[in-house]
This record gives C-alpha cells, sequence and structure tokens, in this order.
C-alpha cells in the first residue's frame, strides 16, 4: 500500500493508492510548519533504534511517526517508542 503527504495551501493531506492507480484521501490537516510539497512517505525506511535522526516530523498515526531526514529521505519510527 502506498502512501503519500501532500502539503499545499496551508493544509496536509494524507493519501492512499487503491487498486486501480487512484488515490483516496485518508485525512486532511493543517500544514504546522511543513513546507508544499509531495512526501512519498510509503518509501520510509524504519529508523534504526542506535542512532540519532535529525529532520521534521511530517505525519503521525496509529502506528508511527515519519520524519524526514534529507532531500527524498524519510524514516519510519515505531510510535509506541515515545513516551507521547
Amino acid at each position: 500500500m502506498k502512501k503519500r503527504l501532500l502539503v499545499m495551501n496551508g493544509s496536509r493531506i494524507v493519501e492512499i493508492e487503491q487498486g486501480d492507480g487512484k488515490w483516496q484521501t485518508e485525512m486532511v490537516a493543517k500544514a504546522n510548519g511543513v513546507k508544499p510539497g509531495i512526501y512519498n512517505i510509503s518509501l520510509a525506511s524504519q529508523a534504526d533504534k542506535a542512532k540519532e535522526y535529525t529532520g521534521i516530523i511530517l505525519h503521525t498515526d496509529k502506528s508511527s511517526v515519519y520524519q524526514q531526514i534529507g532531500k527524498n529521505s524519510y524514516v519510519s519510527h515505531n510510535r509506541d517508542d515515545f513516551a507521547k
């Protein structure tokens, strides 16, 4: 399942690709400082707990926290790894 984050006009839109190549909106929220663009968060690699990552938090859901660590480079942290 592919997931992307669209940021435009002050809003964050999370979309999931359906089997027929169409995108379905999963969530809409305020951008909260995330720069406008298209972020393909389905390409996020699993974060290594032994490393420290620097970058903006793009999106959180029930199970993951997605962080941009470079241009077109993302990691996914397990949400349970955070106290809050």
